[in-house]
């Protein structure tokens, strides 16, 4: 009796003890969520923590919870490397039963994959993750989530050049859900912060300037009485964009200071580079040279750090990738192997079953060689690229300045060391003109739209016109990069 009685004791202690356990995890994530604004890295490295300790208990939710939130959170900060990595690491643990969380996986998924080029696949996902959404039982988290996702939809196809009816469309749906939450959920301000600053964006860049300020002077205001210091950004940064539109340089050179504070603040680097060029510009009107140069010097040292960090980033997520469809192809051998073994006990083998079960193996490895082969073809294109940039470099240095310098005798240049590449272009499209042949020698050297909108003094949707009227004369498919496609021809 008394060996009962301490078993029951000691049971019962342990369970007392992994509650509070459980309770001190769900504070620590508490606390980083909580500390975001302020100290996003402090933030993070704590959510790391309840991920470690979680894992140690297995305490599952605490795991899937501290995963969503440090991919939300590196959303937030433009690092898609790592948002795309947690994000993938909640998905495979989260069961279908909870439709809220799997959503919310699925969409941080595509957000990070269309932000890095995979537009089809962030489709997939997003469209899958209205699915889920739809699901959820509570009304104000289903509009919630329905909300982020015709956002991000809107995203993917403004990244993707897809008609800007359609962009407009999403994003006004995405509004409207956030507007139907409850006005007393504690989300609703925070959404609809979010809301007012995607829409004004989305004006702006239509040029719809009073609709643009609406909206933007809301969010600044929503997103600072909140302390969301990544939305107040985007709307301060957009009133300046505003500002310069509408020729109030000075007003545009405010702006962007205050964002560049509060970006620098809470190191929110990506912004911080556009801020830069913002700034270089914005100087280069009031024709202050000193500070033209130091924010141009600025931008361009970052940008390129921010390259590698991309094309990092990119091979990344590619990994993943493979790895994910390894992962499902070993899942379907496992049951496949089961099953037959279940009917190998149940039924006499027989030589159909026996030559059935040779076949479906041959096609799991003709499978899987496939997935090799194509990893392999990815990381030799990268290397390729690499290698070919590294080579160019050398020769491309004089051609850069001069397109710098707005020297006329760039292309002349450009054609004189490349002969056969505007061959081969002429080659291609026999009706191309000079100028779209000297726009495809910008691509070419590496230049990106806001360095060419800078170095031909033409404004940035000026440039995105050319390169979407380009791609049509060359008929470059969509699904393929213009740059990477202009690259290897």
């Amino acid at each position: 009796m008394k060996r009962i009685l301490l078993f029951i004791l000691l049971c019962t202690y342990n369970i007392v003890i992994s509650q509070n356990n459980v309770s001190k995890i769900d504070s620590l994530l508490h606390h980083a969520i909580n500390i975001e604004n302020e100290s996003p890295l402090k933030s993070q490295l704590e959510a790391i923590k309840v991920i470690s300790l979680a894992k140690e208990l297995d305490y599952i939710n605490g795991v899937i919870l501290a995963e969503i939130f440090l991919s939300e959170s590196y959303t937030r900060s433009k690092d898609n490397k790592l948002a795309l990595y947690y994000a993938t690491q909640a998905d495979k643990i989260i069961t279908n039963s909870e439709p809220y969380l799997k959503s919310k996986a699925l969409r941080l998924r595509g957000i990070s994959l269309a932000r890095l080029g995979f537009y089809k696949d962030a489709s997939r996902l997003l469209k899958e993750s209205i699915v889920y959404a739809k699901k959820i039982k509570d009304e104000n988290d289903k509009n919630r989530s329905l909300g982020f996702i015709y956002a991000n939809i809107a995203m993917n196809h403004e990244e993707n050049e897809i008609d800007e009816a359609s962009i407009g469309y999403y994003y006004r749906k995405s509004y409207l859900f956030f507007e139907n939450i409850d006005e007393d959920n504690p989300h609703k301000s925070r959404c609809m912060a979010f809301a007012n600053v995607i829409l004004g964006s989305f004006y702006l860049k239509k040029h719809e300037l009073g609709k643009a300020e609406l909206y933007l002077k809301s969010a600044v205001r929503l997103s600072k009485e909140l302390k969301l210091d990544f939305i107040t950004i985007e709307a301060v940064s957009g009133l300046g964009s505003l500002s310069f539109y509408g020729r109030n340089y000075e007003d545009a050179k405010k702006y962007f200071q205050e964002a560049l504070l509060l970006a620098k603040k809470n190191s929110r680097i990506f912004y911080i580079n556009d801020l830069y060029y913002n700034l270089s510009r914005t100087y280069n009107v009031l024709n202050i040279q000193d500070s033209t140069k130091y924010y141009r010097y600025k931008y361009i040292t970052l940008n390129d750090s921010l390259t590698k960090l991309h094309k990092d980033a990119i091979y990344t997520s590619l990994r993943i990738f493979l790895e994910e469809k390894d992962e499902k192809m070993i899942t379907n051998v496992e049951v496949i192997i089961t099953l037959l073994s279940l009917l190998l006990i149940i039924i006499i083998i027989t030589f159909v079953y026996i030559k059935k079960y040779r076949k479906i193996l041959v096609n799991v490895k003709k499978e899987s060689n496939e997935v090799d082969n194509q990893l392999k073809r990815k990381i030799e294109l990268i290397e390729k690229l690499t290698s070919k940039k590294i080579n160019e470099e050398v020769e491309g240095t004089d051609l850069k300045h001069l397109v710098i310098e707005g020297s006329p005798l760039f292309f002349a240049k450009f054609k004189e060391m490349h002969p056969e590449y505007i061959d081969k272009i002429i080659k291609i499209t026999p009706t191309i003109v000079s100028s779209e042949l000297r726009f495809c020698a910008l691509l070419k050297l590496g230049f990106s739209t806001n360095e060419i909108a800078i170095y031909t003094k033409s404004t940035i949707r000026a440039v995105q016109s050319k390169r979407y009227r380009l791609r049509k004369k060359l008929n470059v498919p969509p699904e393929v990069d213009l740059y990477d496609w202009l690259t290897n021809i």
